[in-house]
């Protein structure tokens, strides 16, 4: 058995639980602290230290064992269960339209199907995808949708975009861009940033290449984009378990 105490990021001191062995294999407890962060103690006989400081984690010795204290965020609005949809026939409808058009039924997708016009609102993000991919191509428009995920600091959509990137055979931390495709990379980081702050420069490197209405679609594209990414970071939604393999280490 295994209790720590750390501070958690707002500086409070958490007593974790006792662990419990969980569905892994490993032994984790999960605690959420007052000021809405949570702390995960997970415990294994070998953890490799450069994957455990992999985003906000700490490590640390206690009894003898290697351990991670890696302070989490939990959801906010829990996604919308399979069972509670089908309670409700709009909900049990959202749910039906995303794996009729075969996409995957995703942690946001499940919280967005909490308000149906928003889950539509949201995946003309497909719609505008359909647009710009043509004069783009399929690697360039997802390298502008992951320079925007990466500048918002969106775990969920930069994750997602990292998955396809690597799957793909590329290094998302170490891309080889020519100049055309840095100038669109660069306008997606801009938008992410501060899209009162893309320059003339930057415009007139787009404005050699594309036309007016395929401007307007990128640019309409990069906004749902932010969307989304705004979306996941507020409500905190929780990453995926496919996308767990594909997040990006933070090494110390």
């Amino acid at each position: 058995m295994v209790l720590l105490s750390q501070p958690n990021q707002c500086g409070a001191e958490e007593r974790l639980k006792p662990v419990e062995t969980s569905q892994h294999g490993c032994k984790q407890a999960i605690v959420r602290c007052s000021c809405g962060e949570s702390g995960r103690l997970a415990t294994r006989s070998f953890l490799d230290l450069e994957n455990a400081r992999a985003g906000r984690g700490r490590i640390g010795r206690t009894s003898g064992l290697t351990v991670l204290l890696e302070l989490t965020t939990m959801s906010r609005i829990a996604p919308l269960s399979d069972a509670e949809a089908a309670e409700d026939p709009s909900d049990r409808a959202a749910l039906e339209a995303i794996r009729s058009n075969g996409g995957r039924v995703t942690n946001m997708k499940r919280t967005l199907a909490r308000q149906p016009v928003a889950l539509r609102a949201l995946l003309t993000w497909y719609d505008l995808r359909d647009v710009v991919q043509p004069f783009l191509g399929e690697r360039l428009t997802m390298l502008f949708a992951h320079a925007i995920s990466t500048r918002t600091d969106c775990l969920v959509c930069s994750t997602f975009f990292r998955r396809l990137l690597i799957d793909s055979g590329e290094n998302p931390d170490a891309l080889r861009l020519d100049d055309w495709e840095q100038a669109v990379v660069d306008y997606g980081r801009q938008l992410g940033a501060d899209p009162n702050r893309v320059s003339d420069a930057l415009y007139s490197r787009l404005a050699t290449r594309l036309e007016s209405d395929q401007i307007v679609a990128l640019t309409a594209f990069g906004g749902l984009m932010v969307a989304t990414n705004l979306f996941n970071n507020a409500l905190r939604v929780d990453l995926d378990d496919y996308l767990q393999p594909y997040r990006r280490e933070i090494r110390s």
